[in-house]
């Protein structure tokens, strides 16, 4: 499903180091002596070279600027500017505030909701559209931080760290610059490009785990006694999304209350329990390795059935019903999924109702879901209970019992047999570190949203994983559409000490969605999460796991070859068909309409899942097919076996 959250990360650009760093290293005689002797003298003379390189285009910057004592004198800053969202077209302003040392803060209003974002110098934080609270503790976002910081203030202008010349280039918009390039300890590498005329900073690389992000910066002007850019554009590949910013006005050094960048404790008091502090044992549907339930918008009596979906960064409503309901519809934003980017609308929905809690108005993403769900599972989904809901509350998930329970996070307590984990929220998702084939770490995230466990390709050729294994290209669809990806089985999954034995992963490949977030090795779905009793604390970013009865089951697996979907008429047809397979072996095509199978006719199958099932049987079992392919019957039969 959506995953991920909004890509609206802004952060202010006006801070300046109070303090200047001893740049001049002192060398002994013998020291000296040494490097000498063991360093080629081209070698020295090239570092020379570079050193006095770079230091050159350092002092010009610095006097571009305004001067040593200019960068110095600023020591807090406020500003409003103009923004848009480029491709999506959404428009708003921004307010931002910064101070030394590296404390910052944003306001976004964009249309129907405000987010607001910052940091104590320590820890990024978040307070989404609806008024919860998030801190960032993820090693991105704390290396993207430390890298920002170094940049935004003008670091680098006096650090000791290793600044080398790359040389001259030209900025995306063609102009000649020269490039330095430098880590920061702790940070993302970068590079900055700087205007060989104007001796001013053009625009910003900085290399993540998601690939590239690229600043922009233009129209420099005088404010107080420094040079700033009053224009700045953000891109992210990832998210194929432009923030453009054009400063309205900005104060130099005003006095700032420093709790500003301190975010308020606890979150919004939005909603409210009927009785006590919790609302336990309430049932849900699993059907598709999905967890429904079952929700009530607004005062209406109708009940809507919405997804519980930990990987939704946001919750969603469908906008067929957001329309019908007559709710306001906003402004268009960017989303992620495992069918890459995709375009959604914000909402604004008078409050809704699950058994045992009451929520106030609350602004939600409307998503054409019925188009995605419909076409392969028979409930229609109303909506999706994302990050924003979930995040409220300790979720505890009953997958054997099919119950679920919320909790205040202040009054639960954990008596559970269960395993505690440490799982840091990463782009609202928890994180938890696996081994997969008793080797391979990589970092998976925990999505209640997600039928299927997945391995991101990046991650797989990293290690090496798929020399020798045997590959199955199937058809996934998630929010981005539909896409296709390998699945393949391992030995096994560790999750803090629990083994998983023989689990099949998805495979996506491509560059876009969920599939170009580097930072993240899989994800851990239901399939995997079924097996226990799962607790979801996000206040203090752990989980808890419980095996119960199924943990040992083995992973059902489909041993005919054909992926199923419905039209819109409720018919059954052949969606694809799996190469080697024992479909592919008798011919049987994708587009074929599937009219009975061992002569029941398909209309009188009691839920799709029951298909599901009988394609999953037994080695040897044989299904007769009555199938239509144009104006044709045709009648096979299918021998099931594994094919993987």
């Amino acid at each position: 499903m959506v995953t991920g959250s909004i890509s609206v990360s802004l952060k202010g650009h006006c801070s300046i180091p109070a303090k200047l760093p001893q740049r001049i290293q002192v060398i002994t005689c013998l020291q000296l002596i040494i490097f000498l002797l063991f360093v080629p003298m081209t070698a020295y003379s090239s570092a020379l070279r570079q050193n006095d390189t770079v230091e050159k285009i350092l002092k010009k910057q610095l006097k571009a600027l305004g001067g040593a004592d200019a960068v110095r004198s600023v020591k807090s800053s406020v500003s409003t500017s103009d923004l848009s969202i480029i491709p999506t077209g959404m428009k708003g302003t921004i307010k931002q505030w910064s101070a030394k040392p590296c404390l910052y803060r944003s306001e976004l209003s964009l249309g129907l909701f405000t987010i607001t974002q910052g940091s104590d110098g320590e820890t990024p934080w978040m307070i989404d559209q609806n008024g919860k609270v998030t801190y960032n503790k993820d090693k991105s976002s704390m290396k993207k931080q430390i890298t920002s910081c170094f940049i935004d203030q003008h670091r680098y202008l006096f650090a000791e760290e290793n600044i080398e010349y790359s040389g001259p280039d030209r900025s995306s918009g063609g102009r000649a610059c020269h490039v330095l390039s430098f880590e920061p300890e702790g940070g993302y590498p970068c590079k900055i490009y700087i205007n060989r005329k104007t001796h001013l900073t053009e625009e910003v690389i900085i290399k993540t785990v998601n690939g590239y992000i690229l600043e922009r910066y233009d129209d420099y002007r005088r404010a107080g006694k420094m040079m700033f850019p009053f224009k700045t554009s953000i891109h992210s590949p990832v998210m194929n999304q432009t923030i453009e910013t054009t400063i309205t006005s900005i104060e130099i050094n005003p006095s700032i209350n420093p709790s500003i960048f301190i975010p308020p404790a606890g979150t919004t008091n939005d909603y409210s329990f009927l009785e006590g502090h919790s609302s336990k044992k309430i049932p849900f549907s699993y059907k598709g390795g999905h967890i429904y339930l079952p929700v009530r918008l607004g005062d209406k009596k109708e009940e809507h059935i919405f997804l519980l979906d930990s990987g939704a960064g946001i919750t969603v409503i469908d906008s067929a019903l957001a329309a019908d309901s007559g709710f306001p519809i906003g402004d268009r934003i960017t989303g992620a999924g495992i069918g890459g980017s995709t375009f959604c609308y914000m909402t604004r929905v008078p409050g809704f109702k699950i058994k045992g809690i009451n929520f106030k108005a609350q602004t939600l993403i409307a998503l054409p879901l019925n188009n995605i769900t419909t076409r392969f599972s028979d409930i229609e989904t109303g909506g999706i209970l994302g990050y924003d809901f979930l995040s409220r509350f300790v979720t505890q998930i009953d997958y054997e019992d099919q119950t679920i329970s919320f909790f205040e996070p202040d009054s639960f307590k954990h008596t559970e047999k269960g395993q505690i984990i440490e799982a840091p929220l990463s782009r609202k998702l928890f994180s938890v570190e696996c081994v997969l084939d008793g080797k391979f770490k990589g970092d998976f995230v925990i999505d209640t949203g997600a039928n299927r466990s997945l391995l991101l390709k990046s991650f797989a050729e990293r290690n090496d994983l798929f020399s020798g294994r045997k590959l199955v290209s199937v058809s996934a669809v998630g929010a981005g559409g539909e896409k296709t990806v390998d699945l393949s089985r391992f030995k096994s999954l560790e999750i803090s000490g629990i083994k998983i034995l023989s689990p099949i992963l998805f495979i996506p490949g491509g560059k876009s969605g969920f599939a170009a977030f580097g930072e993240i090795s899989g994800i851990i779905g239901n399939d995997i999460l079924e097996r226990f009793k799962l607790t979801l604390d996000y206040s203090a970013q752990q989980i808890i796991m419980e095996k119960n009865t199924c943990f040992s089951k083995p992973f059902p697996s489909d041993k005919s070859g054909l992926q199923t979907a419905w039209d819109s008429t409720g018919s059954l047809y052949i969606h694809n068909v799996i190469p080697d397979s024992p479909a592919s072996a008798e011919g049987i095509k994708k587009g074929d309409r599937v009219i009975s199978i061992n002569g029941k006719k398909i209309s009188l199958f009691g839920d799709r899942s029951e298909i599901t099932r009988l394609l999953r049987q037994k080695e040897g079992t044989r299904l007769k097919l009555l199938i239509k392919r144009g104006k044709k019957r045709i009648t096979v039969t299918i021998r099931l076996r594994k094919y993987f």
